[in-house]
């Protein structure tokens, strides 16, 4: 299912919006090396570095931003994540942590996500799979406050493309049954595409709505999928902070 999203057509002279500015930074470091560099892992791993570059700018010191790995109390570990987002408050955040690269408690782990340059059918399957069994290996009250997503580049799908894998992902993962609604990825973005699909809770399960412009010209979805990365990463941090008993300001 599709949801859409309009605006009227703006006058090219004027000026880009703060979200539009930010998309397009990310859109251009992502360029800039792709022109330069042919090796996949050295760019694969300077474009993870830029989306944890810009989430770590709208996150206050208190949580640290890296990659790294998540283990839980019976000592199982997940895959590596290529985002991982951490509560430094618990002095028991950290079994390992140099420089940006941790792995860290189950407890303190706000968010995490997978990050693709260029993304294909069976890396997305993969991806898939990683974030949800990382979230089964968080387990219980911590797998239901912490967020998750899927964040590509590019990829030669098209947003229908895109719905189709998340369906056969979720066909072919091997413990299904034991999933809940919230360990399955909160968003899944494909940024130069504008495809953003996000879970939502329907009829006691739930679907990944599709969100899309009505202007195929317009970079409305672009700006969605920034505003929503932000806004995933900033509901886990202040899920454990309100689990704490720390409120939220009041406006």
């Amino acid at each position: 299912m599709s949801k859409q999203y309009s605006r009227k057509s703006k006058n090219k002279t004027e000026n880009p919006t703060y979200l539009e500015s930010v998309a397009n930074e990310i859109l251009s470091k992502y360029r800039r090396l792709d022109s330069v560099l042919s090796h996949a892992p050295t760019k694969g791993t300077y474009h993870e570095k830029i989306l944890r570059d810009v989430i770590r700018n709208y996150l206050p010191s208190t949580f640290s931003t890296g990659e790294g790995f998540v283990i839980n109390l019976e000592g199982k570990i997940t895959s590596q994540m290529d985002v991982l987002i951490v509560d430094n408050l618990d002095p028991r955040s950290f079994g390992y942590k140099d420089n940006d690269f941790f792995v860290a408690s189950d407890i303190a782990v706000t968010s995490f996500g997978e990050v693709k340059t260029y993304c294909k059918r069976n890396e997305f399957i993969t991806a898939f799979h990683n974030l949800v069994n990382a979230s089964l290996i968080l387990g219980g009250d911590n797998a239901a406050r912490v967020t998750s997503f899927l964040f590509c580049y590019d990829a030669y799908a098209t947003k229908e493309t895109f719905a189709k894998w998340t369906d056969i992902a979720i066909s072919k993962l091997p413990n299904r049954s034991s999933t809940k609604t919230w360990n399955y990825p909160d968003y899944i973005f494909c940024l130069k595409k504008q495809v953003m699909l996000q879970r939502k809770q329907e009829n006691g399960g739930f679907r990944y709505w599709n969100i899309t412009s009505k202007d195929p010209s317009s970079n409305m979805v672009q700006q969605k999928i920034v505003e929503s990365l932000i806004q995933c990463i900033t509901d886990g941090c202040g899920r454990i902070r309100m689990l704490q008993g720390i409120k939220p300001l009041s406006r």
